[in-house]
Order: structure tokens, then sequence, then C-alpha cells
């Protein structure tokens, strides 16, 4: 059926994000389908000796299992829901999406909150030290000439934050139908096509893209800066807990100053991180570190957050659409 359709962006991000997704988890060990199945026999049999003692231990351990089929499913662009073509899907994946481009276009002005928790997490001084290249970027940008090696490499660093906007293309649908989606080769297709459209219309012209866009580079460069005046200065990151939780010890904090003898300044003012002359081993954790960080700051939803039984079934997602955020700010923010 890929032989028919004709729209080639669509067929690229098929393949590309099916690809992508086994690639990573070769990466992690998990190199076929048959590994992913022989470990999830073992984490079964371990679970059959101890079921949990209460019904609530039960019912978790079952979700927990779930939570990792699915986030498989997802890496390997198959469509998380049973059958996302069926009448009942499409019906609520269109109610949602009418949804959206009728009650989201004031959203940006929400989105300046979360100033308020970049500030606190990365501090002042880090954020404001970078608040002058917002101008000259902006500027840039009306000119086409918009290049900016620092945020470049942390973007790279991080999964494409400075491409955000690039990577919620219409054409990209891999959360709704994975990449077994063979099209739009009838009027509900079309219908839902023109809706996308429509979301992305309110999406941008909401300042929602634009403000993300900028809080999210702020805050990259905070991140970043924050080590950097750590590696000069002496100066504390972050509390030693939430160092933990990133995945730093001191043995690798260490490392990341070391590495940090790589990076370019102007007056303690990071402009460039030389990536290339990294320590790679060093590199990927400390990119999976302020990844980490970033999308808690700049609140993203993650597999496992929330309700994870709602969000990943199509009445669920209709039922909480406008609700996602604050559900995921409970353990993101709360906890």
């Amino acid at each position: 059926a890929d032989l028919l359709e004709n729209d080639s962006e669509l067929l690229f991000l098929n393949y590309s994000n099916t690809m992508l997704g086994h690639i990573a988890l070769a990466r992690q060990g998990i190199d076929s389908e048959g590994t992913f199945k022989a470990a999830m026999e073992k984490i079964e049999k371990k679970r059959a000796y101890n079921p949990g003692k209460t019904e609530a231990e039960r019912t978790r351990h079952k979700l927990e299992i779930k939570q990792l089929y699915d986030a498989y499913n997802h890496l390997v662009g198959r469509p998380i829901d049973t059958d996302p073509t069926a009448r009942s899907s499409r019906i609520l994946r269109t109610i949602r999406k009418i949804q959206y481009a009728r009650n989201m276009n004031q959203v940006g002005f929400a989105q300046l909150m979360e100033m308020g928790p970049a500030l606190s997490h990365v501090g002042w001084l880090q954020f404001m030290k970078h608040v002058p290249e917002l101008r000259k970027m902006i500027k840039r940008m009306e000119n086409g000439n918009y290049k900016d090696d620092l945020l470049e490499e942390l973007s790279d660093a991080m999964g494409g934050w400075v491409n955000g906007r690039l990577m919620h293309q219409v054409t990209n649908q891999i959360d709704d139908f994975g990449a077994t989606f063979n099209g739009h080769t009838n009027k509900w297709d079309k219908l839902e096509r023109g809706l996308d459209h429509m979301g992305k219309f309110t999406a941008n012209m909401s300042g929602f893209h634009s403000i993300n866009h900028m809080l999210q580079n702020l805050t990259m460069k905070g991140m970043a800066q924050n080590f950097l005046d750590y590696s000069l200065k002496n100066k504390r990151v972050m509390s030693t807990d939430r160092l933990r939780e990133l995945g730093i010890d001191d043995a690798l904090l260490a490392r990341i100053k070391n590495e940090y003898r790589h990076v370019e300044h102007k007056n303690g003012k990071l402009t460039k991180m030389n990536f290339d002359k990294w320590d790679p081993d060093v590199y990927a954790k400390f990119s999976y570190a302020i990844g980490l960080w970033g999308r808690r700051i700049i609140q993203e939803q993650d597999f496992g957050d929330g309700v994870s039984y709602l969000m990943s079934k199509e009445l669920g997602k209709t039922l909480i659409q406008f609700r996602t955020f604050a559900i995921t700010a409970y353990s993101k923010q709360l906890l």
C-alpha cells in the first residue's frame, strides 16, 4: 500500500521513526523483538514468584508491564491503541482536534508561566546572561540567517529541542497511527489532515511555538551555563539530591568538570560546547542528564508520566485532553 502513497515526507517519517526506534533499542541491548519478548518473559516469571501482597500492588504490576509494551510499540512505530482506524477512534480523535483548534488560541500566554520553573531551576544570573542573545537571534531569523552554534550543539544533545516546530509537522502522525499508516485515501482521512493544519495554525498564531522555543533556548543555555560556573568558580549546579535524580554522582560531576576544559566562553559567558572533543561516555551521560532536567523545567510528557491507562486510549485521551499538563505536573513538579 505504501507504493500508492505519493507524499514523500509522510513516507520518510514512517520509515525514519521506525528505524530510529530500532536503533535506539539496539543501543540498549534490545536488538530484536525476540530479545524484547525474552526480557518480558523474565519479568513475568519474576512477577509470578512475587505477585504482590495486595490487590493494589498486583494492579500496579500489570500497569507497569503494559507501559513497557506500549513504550516498545511506540518506539518501533506501532499504534498504541488497538485499531486507530476504527470508527470510534476516528470520531474521538476528530473531536480532540476540533477542540484543540477551538480552545487553544491563547495557550501562548499560559506558556509564559513556565518562566518561573526555569528561573528557579537554572538561576537568575545564568538565565539573564543569555537573554541579550535572544534579541540577536530574533534579528537573524528576520533575514533567514539564523545560526547559533551553542544552541545547535545543545539541541543535538537534548534530542532536537531547537527544532521542536519542525518535529511537529502535520505529516508526522506516528503518535496516532504508528508507522503503518498508509496515507490519506478517503474523505475522513482528508478531514483529519485538514484539522491537523488547523491545529498547526492555532499553535503558531497563539504564540505557543514561538514562546516555547524561546523558553527552551534560554533554558538550554542556562543549564549548560550552570555547569560552566561550577567548573570556573566552583558554584553549586544544584542540590546533591537533584543531581542524583539526573544520574550524576560525584565521580561523574568531576568528569563533566574536566570535559568543560574544551568549551569556549567569553568573560564567563558560554559560547560553544565543542562536544566533538568530549569523552563519548561523559557526553552521553551529560546529554541524558540535561535532557531529563530540561523536560522537567519546560515540561514535556514522557512515557510513564501521569495516568498511563487513560493517556494511551482514545477515550481517555479525549476525557483528559486539556488536563494532561496538570496530571504530568504532579509527577514532574510536585514529586
